[in-house]
């Protein structure tokens, strides 16, 4: 068993400074401009300027200022003021971690209650969850591919943010966890070819429950078990039935990794 926080900073009550706080002021630091660092973060300009907003208005100092002029036209840069508490934040993130480590694994363990808590959180943002081990990753400047090895002749690939990949410091062997949207599941009754998909996985279909619209199709794959969903249309043209063996096809984007 693991335990994971999270930590924000506050003033007079209100939320200061946290992850994505600390993400944002990092890329504005990197583009000099927040607009610049809010596409990089597929974030609305609108949700950037406003959370630079409620930081410099929080602070006593500014943490992000405006530049005006320049062969550029001016744009934004975080002040030493920013530096300094970023710098603060990820020293006292470092040390939270490594107090949390200090926790007495076996001592969790025999509380069989806080583990069922657990997954039940963990399954609550997502119907689908698997557990697996990190294999091996391959680091770019913006996105980092990582794969996940969930038995011992399967594995599946993911495509996650760079910077969310260093924020949570993945290791090769670390344990993890693949949350997939049953939406993102597609179904073949042929192994399929030539598709940009990543991952394709044999499976076997295990139940079968329909609707006026839709119909869940749950997939066993070794030990782990899937839920996709599908129109009763494709139901239909597909003939799936309880027992048939099928390829799951997920896209490497559309995995999300939480530890």
């Amino acid at each position: 068993m693991e335990i994971e926080g999270r930590i924000w900073f506050k003033k007079k009550g209100k939320n200061l400074l946290g992850n994505g706080r600390v993400e944002l002021l990092e890329r504005i630091d990197e583009h000099g401009s927040i607009s610049k660092a809010s596409k990089s973060m597929k974030m609305s300009y609108k949700a950037a300027w406003d959370m630079v907003d409620a930081m410099n208005n929080l602070s006593d100092e500014p943490l992000v200022q405006k530049v005006t002029g320049g062969k550029n036209g001016g744009g934004a840069q975080v002040t030493e003021v920013g530096k300094e508490l970023i710098n603060t934040f990820k020293k006292f993130k470092e040390f939270y971690n490594a107090l949390l480590l200090k926790v007495d694994e076996d001592e969790l363990s025999n509380d069989n209650h806080l583990s069922l808590i657990r997954k039940l959180h963990m399954k609550s943002s997502s119907r689908n969850m698997i557990s697996g081990h990190i294999k091996e990753f391959n680091t770019a400047e913006y996105n980092t591919k990582v794969e996940l090895s969930i038995s011992d002749t399967s594995s599946l690939f993911a495509i996650i943010p760079t910077a969310t990949f260093v924020d949570m410091d993945l290791k090769k062997g670390d344990k993890a966890f693949a949350l997939v949207q049953e939406s993102s599941i597609m179904l073949s009754t042929q192994e399929p070819h030539g598709i940009s998909a990543r991952n394709i996985l044999k499976s076997t279909i295990s139940a079968l429950k329909t609707d006026a619209v839709s119909t869940e199709v749950k997939l066993s794959i070794g030990k782990n078990t899937l839920t996709s969903a599908i129109s009763n249309d494709a139901l239909e043209s597909l003939e799936l039935k309880i027992g048939q063996e099928v390829y799951s096809i997920i896209k490497a984007t559309d995995i999300i990794i939480s530890i």
